[in-house]
């Protein structure tokens, strides 16, 4: 696996979401602290051999996506903007289910499942669970 893998993708990740949401939602890789009143996390979480071949190597990458949003508006107001936000991310990648990763593309990204839950920080911290392959050159 080329060493660069890791954060060519998650770049790849992060510039494709951020190009759609611009700074309605700010993108940001890794764990930190964060002032916004929305925000995505996006945290790389495990990656997984699917094919090797003479050359190359087919990988399986996920990744966390942790949406944060906090509001002066009440919870059932907020709640709309959370799924607002859901639905647009999940139509930016069934629609467009490759992103630009240097030369190559990351294929089949695809958002498996997500969960909302209340915070005393936030309003409301949305996990989603993303993954996507990618085929890389073995020396």
């Amino acid at each position: 696996m080329a060493t660069n893998d890791w954060k060519n993708i998650t770049e790849g990740i992060s510039n494709f979401i951020a190009k759609e949401f611009g700074s309605l939602v700010p993108v940001y890789i890794g764990e930190g602290d964060y002032s916004e009143n929305q925000f995505l996390k996006i945290i790389p979480v495990s990656n997984e051999l699917v094919e090797r071949v003479v050359s190359a190597e087919f990988r399986k990458y996920n990744y966390n996506f942790i949406f944060y949003t906090m509001s002066n508006t009440t919870k059932r107001l907020a709640l709309t903007n959370v799924f607002r936000i859901l639905s647009r991310l999940e139509s930016l990648i069934a629609n467009k289910r490759t992103f630009s990763v240097g030369i190559l593309d990351a294929i089949n990204g695809s958002l498996e499942s997500y969960e909302i839950d209340e915070s005393d920080a936030y309003d409301f911290i949305v996990t989603m669970n993303f993954s996507c392959g990618y085929l890389s050159k073995v020396s």
